[in-house]
């Protein structure tokens, strides 16, 4: 059962008041929202709507159910966002000026089909021999503060 879908259909037709408006609200056919939600009763082992009116109406454990549901709906929605807003992200990459320009026209191009943006940036000076102190990023610095008499 897909969790998400069915309770997207759950909230959708609660907030709707009926399984076609719900339904069409949350971009599926009524029968399948109907069958996402008799999925939902049949995992939880208890009814979420009352069906015997014109519209569907919850039952207390529907109403309880209700706010979770909405709540993993908003969730799910916002990881959807949020990994569609990172794959869009550009890649950063310095590129040392003994690059030609060819090569990294080639290198754009290929990771275009790829669906990969690169933002390239000069790389700045090398410095020659090892790197001191720690990896740059780290959140670890050393600072030494001194204290002389006259200071206190």
């Amino acid at each position: 059962m897909d969790l998400v879908g069915a309770c997207r259909a759950f909230v959708s037709v609660s907030e709707y008041g009926g399984f076609t408006d719900g339904a069409a609200a949350a971009g599926m056919s009524q029968s399948v929202a109907s069958r996402r939600i008799a999925a939902l009763e049949e995992r939880f082992g208890a009814q979420l709507f009352e069906r015997t009116s014109r519209r569907p109406v919850l039952t207390p454990f529907g109403r309880d159910m209700l706010a979770s549901a909405v709540h993993l709906v908003h969730a799910a929605d916002v990881l959807l966002a949020e990994a569609e807003a990172v794959k869009h992200q550009p890649w950063r990459l310095a590129v040392p000026a003994t690059c030609s320009a060819a090569a990294l026209a080639r290198l754009v191009a290929e990771a275009r089909g790829h669906g990969v943006r690169l933002d390239l940036r000069p790389a700045g000076p090398s410095r020659g021999g090892p790197r001191r102190g720690p990896p740059a990023g780290s959140g670890s610095s050393r600072r030494t503060t001194y204290r002389t008499s006259a200071t206190r």
